[in-house]
């Protein structure tokens, strides 16, 4: 599956909407919002495919001694060579940025709009499913 990231071809009529905003995370940490990142049938593209796709799982978490199940999905992708993630008495298995490569299309996109130096350096995507209503499932 390729999917050719394209201008979106129905642009918001705000100008202003359309501004990218960066919201501080703290610890060195932030998210950069930038709204209609792509077209609308091009997102919905890349839904479908994470929803069908990606090997979502539920594992079981150790909190305060007690076990017990994660609240949400999750799909941990990450470079090869990077610290492993472990959280809650949990190690989940590191899938390869190749397995899926419609991640890889949404990384390159994203890197168009970040400095490309940032970009270059090894990635790790703890992915979160939502349903249709941007609500965590």
């Amino acid at each position: 599956m390729n999917l050719m990231l394209k201008a979106n071809p129905n642009p918001n009529p705000k100008d202003d909407a359309k501004k990218t905003r960066t919201v501080d995370l703290g610890n060195g940490s932030s998210v950069i919002y930038v709204p209609r990142f792509l077209a609308y049938d091009v997102a919905w593209e890349f839904f479908n495919y994470l929803d069908n796709h990606i090997p979502w799982t539920r594992p079981t978490l150790r909190v305060f001694g007690r076990s017990c199940t994660q609240p949400r999905d999750t799909c941990y992708v990450a470079s090869a060579g990077l610290p492993d993630l472990i959280y809650s008495g949990y190690q989940p298995h590191a899938y390869s940025w190749d397995d899926f490569p419609p991640l890889k299309d949404i990384l390159d996109a994203v890197g168009i709009v970040m400095t490309r130096s940032s970009m270059d350096q090894p990635r790790k995507l703890l992915l979160f499913p939502l349903d249709a209503n941007g609500i965590l499932s």
